[in-house]
């Protein structure tokens, strides 16, 4: 099991779990050690999940799409990504479709879950073309209210703590605005976000309403350009006292208590995930985990509604970790699951927190993995993250990172600029530069190994996934100087049919944004920057590996490029695992990428 989540009434666990090589998801009960399993829909990927009540839990599921229309006079045909809900009913064991017949892509946008399971509110669009509704829809049966109607420019909806939709965020082409009512039967009206000390270029990561009142607070990054937590008055459109901010790194969430009132926690991500806990008896019992464990990375996974049963997870970069339920009746921590149970700690590498200059003076945070016992002339992987935006490595456990240690290789982590937490100065450098300063970012971090002896400049490979894999492929292709090889899990390769692809679950708005921030400013021609346009000047081994129901990048990305790369006549391998997505279902594909990303390695640049 992994990704454990505690019910709201305390007493079971939702998790993935693999079974007899597949994954699935499971019910489990704490005091019988009961297991309920759920099969997953085939050619689909699993997004999210979570309890709507402690009988019912709800799953989003991503699949592609595809949507064609002749009748009018604009004839259109779209590739697409796709999300949908299920419901799974845990008493009656049977599982409900959610949502509209016809909708837009994005289906799994839940604004808020009843605390008993019986309902929730969707924000979803009828079609492609429309902007957002927002629905009350049954879990019982599907049966549809609708709540708050399209209003013009606005893209995103929330609610209050008790489910009231209170406000939207809008972008009428010249600025943003939030639309704002105070209460349910009152009428929305605009307020106009400007240059008011509040918003920023991006304006507000979130607004958070109390129930019953104007005041709430939201994530601003105006004043210091990293995302920072303000108290905020939404009658009077005023900016109330700043909550917490963190020197380097955006603030990313924000928890409130089950009566909707009081904030309790803070979540931001330096090195590592971190909490903020301002409720006194949550801090309390991260400091008591924390004294029990130390030098760990402990968190409160979860929590019951009433704060009695805790689901605590401990973790290291060497540790794949352990589960603890916490009991406020005892104050003892009874342990759950050992994850990592058959991986020895003595045969796992340590992972470091690393920075180093590029070669215009940005700062680069990464994370450096060591072989056990070797510092000196090492081979070198260099593995980017994936994204590139929004996305970003961090310190834990990564099976991946473990199994190049442990074949010998030392692997460099770069959060690249562009990459997510780090403030609005570090994002706005990775615009534009998707192949370009990202990818000398990569370069730089080989030279700063190379200038403290760590790795041989002549042994180095990337190894990436997503994005990753296009940095893999492009960096081989750019930099045969540098690199022997390169090895792409679900890559990019044609940024301009990807970027196509992806226009599909993102509004229309959303979507300029998104491609303003690849391309950058000017005419910047795409192709300049894709690897299955530049096939021929590609002289090093590539790798590629794909599933073919991979929803996010679809399979056809990885099919083109390796078309063309054989009728160049350049040097590669392929495989396209069938039934597998954006990530890995079943442990037996795993091993497969593992053992032909194992074997090329040896083969070009061995440890």
């Amino acid at each position: 099991m992994s990704g454990l989540v505690l019910s709201p009434d305390g007493t079971s666990v939702l998790a993935r779990v693999q079974v007899r090589g597949k994954e699935m998801l499971g019910s489990y009960v704490i005091a019988t050690g009961k297991l309920e399993t759920y099969s997953l829909p085939p050619k689909t990927d699993l997004v999210w999940y979570r309890w709507a009540g402690s009988g019912r839990f709800l799953v989003s599921l991503a699949h592609k799409f595809f949507a064609a229309d002749s009748s009018g006079m604009m004839q259109w045909s779209a590739e697409g990504y796709a999300t949908r809900l299920a419901c799974f009913d845990i008493g009656s064991q049977k599982a409900l479709f959610i949502g509209l017949k016809a909708a837009g892509f994005r289906g799994d946008n839940v604004l808020f879950v009843d605390p008993d399971g019986a309902f929730i509110l969707l924000s979803v669009q009828r079609s492609i073309f429309e902007p957002p509704y927002v629905y009350r829809l049954s879990l019982e049966n599907n049966t549809q209210t609708l709540i708050v109607r399209p209003a013009p420019g606005v893209r995103s909806w929330y609610t209050d703590t008790k489910g009231v939709v209170r406000g939207g965020l809008g972008y009428d082409g010249k600025q943003w605005f939030i639309t704002y009512r105070p209460q349910e039967d009152a009428p929305f009206r605009r307020i106009d976000g400007g240059d008011n000390g509040v918003f920023g270029r991006v304006p507000v990561a979130e607004m958070s309403f109390v129930a019953g009142s104007d005041e709430g607070y939201i994530l601003s990054n105006k004043q210091t350009g990293r995302y920072a937590v303000y108290k905020y008055n939404f009658a009077l459109h005023t900016l109330g006292e700043l909550v917490h901010e963190n020197a380097s790194n955006d603030i990313s969430d924000l928890d409130f208590d089950e009566a909707g009132h009081k904030l309790e926690a803070i979540r931001y991500t330096d090195d590592r995930e971190r909490v903020v806990w301002i409720d006194p008896l949550l801090k309390d019992v991260q400091d008591a985990v924390d004294r029990a464990m130390p030098n760990r990375i402990n968190r409160i996974a979860s929590r019951s509604f009433d704060n009695r049963t805790m689901l605590v997870h401990t973790s290291g970069p060497g540790d794949l970790g352990k589960y603890y339920i916490f009991s406020l009746a005892d104050t003892k921590l009874h342990r759950l699951l050992d994850m990592g149970d058959k991986l020895p700690p003595a045969r796992l590498a340590r992972m470091d927190t690393v920075t180093y200059r590029a070669r215009d003076g940005l700062t680069i945070p990464a994370y450096l993995t060591l072989p056990k016992g070797r510092e000196k002339g090492l081979p070198l992987v260099i593995m980017p993250h994936g994204g590139p935006y929004g996305v970003r490595s961090t310190l834990g456990f990564d099976a991946e990172v473990q199994f190049l240690a442990n074949r010998g290789y030392a692997v460099l982590q770069p959060n690249y600029r562009g990459s997510d937490g780090y403030g609005l100065d570090f994002h706005k450098r990775g615009e534009g530069e998707w192949g370009r300063k990202m990818q000398d970012d990569l370069d730089d971090g080989m030279d700063w190994l190379v200038g403290r002896g760590i790795i041989d400049p002549k042994r180095a490979c990337l190894v990436g996934s997503s994005y990753g894999g296009y940095a893999a492929a492009w960096g081989a292709t750019r930099n045969p100087e540098r690199y022997r090889c390169g090895a792409s899990f679900a890559g990019v390769f044609d940024l301009r049919t990807q970027l196509a692809y992806t226009s599909s679950f993102l509004t229309s708005d959303h979507y300029r944004e998104f491609r303003s921030t690849v391309k950058g400013p000017g005419d910047f021609d795409l192709d300049a920057v894709s690897p299955l346009r530049r096939v021929a000047e590609l002289k090093v081994p590539i790798l590629l590996v794909h599933g073919d129901d991979d929803s996010t990048v679809p399979v056809t990305q990885t099919r083109s490029y390796e078309a063309a790369l054989t009728k160049a006549g350049k040097p590669h391998e392929a495989l396209i695992i069938p039934n597998e997505g954006h990530g890995f279902r079943e442990t037996g594909s795993m091993i497969q990428w593992f053992s032909r990303l194992e074997s090329f390695l040896k083969n070009n640049n061995p440890a």
